[in-house]
């Protein structure tokens, strides 16, 4: 009986590791928590996953045991709506098109586009607590779309606080606050009072875009 299960055992080991079909070397079999030669029951796919997901560009990867001794892993990409950045970690994540976290090579530096801020409770490959996250990403990406200008302005989007978004938007010295609910629209009206009357905006302390249809601008004390 002993001799039969090493046997079983030996039938069972690892001998090739596929990504996408493509063969990996036993190092890279390695580097991936995976060891070649031992039996594919006894790999941690979980562990080989989760390793696969932080490499850059990568937003899933399904790891499948192909009997009786192949381990295929295929990775799927996820286009990064947003970078959102945990205070508490001081990490920066990637909000992907599922509204879900994953890690990222990506700085802050290099990233164009609006850095997420004041969320709470994050956890990887889980999408934020704060519903939200979702009208905001799928407002900014019509904004991206049709004002690809504006978009890039907008360097912050701070959540903490329950009632409205706080705004910071590049070439403006004010704070902007606005509704999660409909921020492409708000941030089109002040960008366009920004182009069509900036002497409306001069030495504002805060504009307020939460109140449907209106623009109102609080100015600093003389």
């Amino acid at each position: 009986c002993v001799t039969f299960g090493l046997e079983v055992s030996g039938y069972f080991a690892l001998q090739t590791a596929l990504v996408n079909g493509e063969p990996l070397s036993a190092d890279e079999a390695g580097n991936l928590g995976m060891v070649i030669g031992e039996s594919v029951f006894q790999q941690d796919c979980a562990v080989v996953s989760s390793v696969m997901c932080r490499r850059k560009g990568i937003g899933s990867a399904d790891v499948a045991i192909r009997l009786p001794n192949t381990i295929a892993i295929t990775t799927n990409s996820f286009e990064t709506e947003l970078l959102v950045y945990d205070a508490s970690a001081k990490s920066v994540f990637s909000l992907d098109e599922r509204q879900c976290l994953t890690p990222t090579s990506q700085s802050i530096g290099e990233y164009v586009g609006p850095l997420v801020v004041g969320l709470s409770n994050l956890k990887l490959y889980e999408k934020p607590d704060d519903f939200r996250i979702i009208a905001v990403a799928k407002s900014l990406k019509r904004l991206k779309e049709e004002h690809e200008k504006w978009y890039s302005a907008v360097s912050e989007i701070d959540f903490s606080h329950e009632g409205y978004l706080g705004i910071t938007i590049d070439g403006f010295d004010f704070l902007t606050l606005a509704p999660a609910d409909r921020i492409d629209v708000s941030l089109e009206a002040l960008f366009l009072m920004a182009e069509g009357s900036p002497e409306a905006l001069a030495n504002a302390s805060e504009v307020n875009l939460c109140f449907a249809g209106q623009v109102i601008v609080s100015h600093k004390s003389e």
